[in-house]
This record gives C-alpha cells, structure tokens and sequence, in this order.
C-alpha cells in the first residue's frame, strides 16, 4: 500500500508541469528582417486577409495597441506562450485579456471612445467613403459589388488620389479626421494569478474547440449589427494564430465557450457575452 501511495504521489508531481500539446494549424512566423515598417498588427497572416480587414488592422487595431500600451505579438515566437483576446466596439469598453503562465493580464478602457472626430469639409467626407469603397472593388468578397458611377468631380479627385495611392490617400484623410486620444484615453490593470491547472484548461479548452484550424473571419449567418469585434491571438513560442469574429447571438460552439470561459474568468462575464446560448442557461 505505501508504495501504491508513493507512486500515486509521483504521477501528481509528474503531470503537474506536463506541457501543453498543440494541434496542428496556425501560421509560422515570417522573416522580419528586411521588412522595416512593423506596424502591421498580425505579420503571419496579413497576406491572407482581405482588405477591409486589413484597413481595420493598420487604422484601428494598430492604435489600440497603442493606446494600451500593448506589444506586437506577430513579429517573432515569444519567449513564454502568450494568449490576447481583443474586445472592441461601439458603446462598450475595449479590452485587452492576455493569458500567460502564472497570469492573466486585463486592461479596460476607462472611456467608450477610442477617437476624436474631427470634421472634413463635405467634399473630403465624399472622398473619403468614396476611396474606402474603391479599395474595396477588387476585394475577394466583394466579387459581386457594382462599381459605382462617379461625378465628373469625383472622378478627378479619385485620379488624383491614384498617382499617390490610394491606400496612402485614403489613410491621409483618416489622420486628417480621426486621431488617436493619446493624451486623454486611461486604462486600468488587474493582474490575476493564475494556477497552472486554470491554465492548463483554459488554453486546452481553445486548443480543443478548432481554433487553429479555423478560418480568420469564421463565417455568421445571423451577425448581431452592433458593431462589437473579438479577436484572439496566439503566439506559442512556435507558431502564430488570429481569429476575429463578431456577436453572433445564434452560435454556441466549443470556441464560443472557451472565449467565454476566459471572460468568466477574468470576472467580466456581465459585461461581455460571447456564447449567448451558454449564458441564457445560467
């Protein structure tokens, strides 16, 4: 019987710090090296994402991890595996819940707003849903949008944008008319301690519901118009991931309440919801 125990006792010891498994999937990183502007928020899979995504990455994404102070996690492996979950929208507080071991990191903004809207003159407010929807015609999921019929004016104004760029114009009237609150925007930190068993679930959780296999926009039928977006990322020291979704009030999957589980644990739970069909139960 006493070895029994001390056996038993072993296999606790032994499994304790038994590391995490990771399936198949994510992206590898990408030499850095001859890149110089390494503002792209998500390296590995910026070739993979569509346009419009790609402008909310540079424009919005990139400015919130600098309003919170928070590092590009898609130039290289990190030294310890690291889990960000961005939450962002309309109306509500944006977050950042990054999960390492030993912790969980949350930032909270402490204002709904992330901008300032400055106004542009009526002919450079023009200009500018203009250029966004002229990014857009060659976009791979917009195949069937009509181009639009433009005005003798507008045509040149867009001609005129076409010898700088378009891509560079249309960022120029985004500057020109938004700018980041670097000065007034607060956040607050809580750290919480996190036991490697919590741990351990929780990225096995993620690991269990397909994320790394999924696409980066999964697709939803029945999107809530709320404007809200989530993204996770992960960057395990070998490989890269990035998933970004919207509400989607009908889904409840294994990914839906894993994401859900982190809110939970991070005692956030009621003021974000993710798996609505998990939450009704309670």
């Amino acid at each position: 019987m006493k070895y029994a125990f001390c056996i038993v006792i072993i296999i606790l010891f032994s499994c304790k710090d038994s590391p995490i498994i990771y399936p198949d999937g994510g992206y590898a990183f990408i030499n850095m090296d001859t890149i110089k502007d390494k503002s792209f928020p998500y390296f590995p899979v910026r070739d993979s994402m569509y346009v419009r995504d790609s402008i909310n990455a540079v424009l919005y994404d990139a400015n919130f991890m600098k309003l919170f102070d928070e590092p590009n996690i898609s130039l290289r492996p990190s030294e310890k595996e690291i889990f960000r979950f961005l939450i962002s929208g309309m109306g509500i507080p944006n977050y950042f819940i990054t999960i390492t071991k030993g912790k969980i990191i949350i930032k909270r903004g402490l204002s709904n707003l992330m901008f300032d809207e400055v106004a542009l003159n009526e002919s450079e407010q023009d200009l500018y849903q203009h250029l966004f929807w002229q990014i857009l015609i060659n976009d791979r999921d917009q195949e069937n949008r009509r181009k639009p019929n433009y005005s003798i004016i507008e045509k040149r104004q867009i001609d005129s944008c076409k010898k700088i760029g378009i891509a560079r114009c249309y960022k120029y009237l985004f500057e020109k008319s938004t700018f980041p609150l670097t000065k007034t925007f607060k956040y607050e930190t809580r750290i919480i301690t996190l036991p490697w068993h919590t741990y351990k679930e929780l990225i096995n959780n993620i690991n269990n519901s397909g994320y790394w296999k999924m696409p980066l926009k999964p697709d939803c039928p029945n999107a809530s118009t709320d404007g809200n977006s989530y993204i996770l990322e992960a960057n395990n020291s070998v490989k890269y991931n990035y998933v970004r979704f919207g509400n989607c009030p009908d889904t409840s999957n294994k990914f839906t309440k894993a994401c859900q589980e982190i809110i939970n644990y991070a005692h956030y739970e009621n003021e974000i919801t993710i798996d609505y069909v998990a939450s009704q139960k309670k």
